[in-house]
């Protein structure tokens, strides 16, 4: 335009801006190459299609991962989902995922909005297990080493931040006491849900870090108390041991289930019974259960241990390459704690949960050289930990697309049960247990990835109590709440707070709003009618004693005559 040339239409609506603002700039995007009809000619070599590997291409462990990491910085898009395979997000310069937007979802499985204020985050600590005999003996060095302030570890060049980050040579008390377990186990206490489940690549120490050493739980004369017990072990006895010493006019009752998810069938751990598949059930107010799961009744801490064994016996295991007792199912054992206290002669009854939740373990069945039926095994486990990174994936960046509202719970038996402890209401602990070997290297960034999203994701922890109580309990706070504020007027007015108004106690509420409004009433009438208000209306639109029709339309009365004894016309 400055040259004096005319400037096309759609260049200058793309100019044009309103009066009173400044001229917009022009697009800065480049204009594609077009042909005699006006056609887009797309441009040679562009494209994946067109891409070509450069010479002397990095081969290298490390070179690789250099490659992937620069990668991963200069992707904007979004993945449509992640599991142990997919892409994992744009992250920032620490490892981590970067911040979003608070996010839960309602039983429907649709993403709203929460206050961080009012949510808690998921808690993600990662556990590196020690190299073993086989990796040893090959001479391997281990690729993944934790800070000194066990809050960030690196593998490579790649350096992560999470909640915690456990060495190798961390024990298995300090587990609970680093994870913040006996926090959670406490929010339990008073009426919350708690979650703790464990994720990582087969062989990394996921149930060794939940249950212990199950050769050694398999016994029947095993009672826990050794050093190398689990967070399910540990924390029962933490349960027991606050119930047990509770304080008078606090009852607790605790009962406990076990149930696995095989070849995507949930099956009963504590009847025995492999055949008989259970089916799971959507229930407003109450999410996904499993009708006609067992449930016991633990009076003491030897109880519970019980249940822990029988349902560790019962559990589907397996043998292949990469590990000798490899778990081939999702075992999720849920500990209900029911306490019932009472507070000024009304007791208030609360329901808390915890749910311990052992993963089975991702594989590839060119490294654990499974077939048969290992081999189905293989692949409905890694079915099913594909459609929990997925639903990991939506919640942790959900809100930055309009299209991906939903998210997938439905879509694996897995996901429906754990709907509650990813972006429900209830409070998260996840343990990410990798392995320091370079040859499971891309396993573990993986498994790194996995975690890292899950701390993006928010719950909304409420704690369950009787609908009942409640509304009982708030009735009795708004009327100390009253009582506080007649004091405090009493006070300004200079009144005595012992001092009561005569009949107070005689009259209703119904009482007071007629003595207040009343007499009030009576007159607006009268003025209305154009008589006393001792005057009698017996119906609408008629008055007088006789109760004739005065002038007027209907609905409408006037002043009646001076002389009463006068006749009226109509």
């Amino acid at each position: 335009a400055t040259t004096g040339g005319s400037v096309p239409p759609r260049l200058a609506r793309r100019r044009s801006a309103p009066r009173g603002m400044p001229p917009l700039m022009p697009s800065a995007r480049p204009q594609p190459r077009r042909d005699e009809k006006g056609h887009a000619v797309p441009a040679m070599g562009a494209g994946p299609g067109y891409a070509s590997r450069p010479p002397g291409s990095p081969s290298s462990l490390e070179q690789r991962m250099t490659k992937s990491a620069a990668r991963r910085t200069v992707e904007t898009a979004h993945p449509t989902g992640m599991g142990t395979m997919g892409r994992p997000p744009a992250r920032t310069g620490s490892g981590s995922a970067p911040s979003s937007p608070a996010h839960s979802v309602d039983s429907s499985g649709n993403l709203s909005g929460t206050s961080r204020s009012a949510a808690s985050a998921v808690k993600v600590v990662v556990r590196v297990r020690p190299l073993n005999a086989n990796e040893l003996r090959r001479g391997e060095e281990e690729i993944v080493s934790v800070s000194r302030d066990q809050r960030s570890l690196q593998v490579g060049n790649r350096t992560f931040d999470f909640n915690a980050c456990l060495s190798p040579d961390t024990t298995q008390p300090d587990v609970m006491i680093k994870c913040g377990v006996q926090r959670l186990l406490d929010s339990a206490l008073h009426g919350y849900a708690a979650s703790i489940f464990a994720y990582g690549q087969t062989g990394s120490g996921k149930t060794f870090s939940m249950s212990g050493r199950e050769e050694i739980i398999h016994r029947e004369d095993w009672m826990g108390g050794t050093g190398e017990d689990g967070i399910m072990t540990r924390s029962l006895a933490h349960i027991f041991s606050k119930t047990q010493n509770a304080p008078p006019g606090a009852e607790y009752v605790v009962r406990c289930s076990y149930l696995e998810i095989y070849n995507e069938a949930i099956y009963d751990l504590l009847s025995g019974d492999h055949e008989t598949q259970l089916s799971e059930r959507m229930e407003t107010g109450r999410g996904f259960h499993v009708p006609g799961l067992k449930t016991v009744e633990c009076a003491r801490l030897e109880d519970a241990l019980a249940v822990v064994s029988a349902g560790t016996r019962n559990r589907h295991v397996g043998s292949h390459e990469l590990n000798k007792d490899s778990s081939r199912s999702h075992s999720i054992m849920t500990v209900h704690v029911e306490s019932h206290v009472e507070r000024d002669g009304v007791t208030v009854s609360k329901f808390g949960k915890v749910s311990f939740i052992d993963l089975a373990g991702s594989e590839r069945l060119k490294a654990s050289k499974s077939d048969g039926t290992m081999a189905k095994e293989t692949a409905n486990i890694n079915r099913s930990l594909f459609m929990l990174g997925k639903v990991i994936a939506m919640l942790s960046d959900g809100a930055t697309s309009a299209d991906r509202k939903h998210i997938p719970y439905r879509d694996s038996k897995l996901t429906k049960l754990l709907m509650d402890s990813l972006g429900g209401s209830s409070l998260a602990l996840m343990i990410a247990c990798v392995s320091p070997s370079p040859e499971h290297a891309e396993e573990t960034l993986n498994t790194l990835h996995y975690a890292s999203r899950a701390r993006n994701i928010i719950n909304r922890p409420t704690a369950a109590t009787d609908p009942a109580q409640a509304l009982v309990e708030r009735l009795r706070r708004e009327n100390e709440m009253l009582r506080k504020e007649n004091a405090h007027l009493r006070g300004k007015l200079g009144m005595p707070l012992d001092y009561q108004i005569p009949g107070l106690e005689r009259m209703t509420l119904e009482d007071a709003r007629a003595g207040a409004g009343g007499q009030e009433d009576a007159e607006h009438g009268a003025y209305a009618r154009g008589s006393s208000p001792n005057d009698a209306d017996p119906r609408p639109g008629r008055g007088g004693p006789g109760g004739e029709r005065r002038g007027g339309g209907r609905g409408r009365a006037r002043a009646a005559p001076e002389d009463a004894s006068a006749p009226r016309s109509r």
